[in-house]
């Protein structure tokens, strides 16, 4: 049995390959692998999924004298929640 090339698609996540198990997150079976039946029975493939990555970082829209540090950029997953930092406050 040849275990189709057709990429499934879920918002936010990359597709890694196929499990055995579900839930699982090692992949056995990539796409366009041929499956030897080694017993009788039922096959049943589960699709590996990683969340995306997103960087967040702050940037001012026009050059401020003064202006105080921005946050350091972080690294969020999809679906993470991202609290944003509070306003800045410039200096007198």
């Amino acid at each position: 049995l040849d275990v189709s090339t057709d990429t499934p698609t879920l918002t936010g996540f990359a597709f890694k390959g196929w499990a055995t198990t579900q839930g699982s997150s090692a992949v056995v079976y990539s796409g366009g692998e041929t499956i030897a039946f080694t017993q009788e029975g039922a096959v049943n493939l589960y699709p590996v999924w990683e969340a995306n990555t997103y960087i967040v970082s702050y940037q001012y829209a026009n050059a401020v004298p003064g202006a105080p540090s921005l946050p350091a950029p972080e690294v969020k997953s999809f679906g993470e929640a991202v609290a944003l930092a509070a306003e800045p406050v410039l200096a007198n």
